[in-house]
């Protein structure tokens, strides 16, 4: 299925430009309606804002890593450029999470222990999410594409140690993550504004089921391959 993401999805990939667009579009009108308690605490707006504009990146680059043959330069190019994007998400993200999201619910939105309640989940699968990534993701990032290190030897190696199903392992565990935060914040968001503001539901429910599908099945001989062909 993975080799075939590119094609089977481009459709699909060119739909949810046009949703997130609309979303991008939306959550910009809103900002000049927003209730006063949310233009000075700006947390819960931000951070959905935030999600919008990785899940748009995120997915722009996995297309453009599907439009690549395995084992080629531009792909391991593709994979690193991926890994800078969920590193830097994962890194971004976890500021909405604290004590400032968490007096902001209690303060001005309806409903305020379930909110804390998926708070606490939402938080509790980035934390999961980030001890078992987030050293491999910067090592990456730091090394391979943000910054290279000078050591030539060192580097190649590292840039050869990068494999697809790594990669996309991370960017599995990553849709699940995005999904979660754009649905937490959008419902925040719609619980406190003005009915006629709320953000279309439809295109919600569309946008939330299209990030799922994108799961991608990992071939688990994928590894043994690509140390076979070395």
């Amino acid at each position: 299925m993975s080799e075939l993401l590119g094609v089977k999805y481009s459709d699909e990939f060119e739909k949810v430009d046009l949703v997130i667009n609309t979303f991008i579009d939306k959550y910009e009108k809103l900002l000049a309606k927003m209730p006063n308690e949310l233009k000075t605490n700006t947390i819960i707006p931000n951070h959905l804002g935030l999600t919008i504009v990785n899940i748009r990146d995120i997915l722009t680059q996995t297309r453009i890593l599907f439009d690549f043959r395995k084992g080629t330069s531009e792909e391991n190019l593709a994979l690193r450029s991926l890994a800078l994007l969920i590193y830097e998400y994962m890194d971004d993200t976890k500021d909405f999470l604290g004590k400032k999201m968490r007096t902001t619910i209690e303060q001005i939105i309806p409903n305020k222990e379930q909110n804390l309640k998926e708070l606490n989940f939402l938080k509790f699968f980035y934390y999961s999410l980030r001890e078992n990534s987030i050293k491999r993701l910067a090592d990456i990032r730091h090394h391979t594409i943000a910054h290279k290190t000078q050591d030539i030897a060192i580097l190649s190696e590292k840039i050869k140690g990068i494999s697809r199903s790594e990669i996309l392992n991370y960017l599995n565990m990553i849709i699940y993550l995005l999904n979660l935060s754009f649905i937490f914040s959008k419902n925040l968001l719609n619980s406190y504004i003005h009915q006629e503001d709320k953000i279309i539901p439809l295109k919600s429910v569309l946008l939330s089921q299209f990030i799922i599908s994108l799961l991608i099945e990992i071939d688990p001989n994928d590894e043994l391959k690509e140390i076979h062909k070395e």
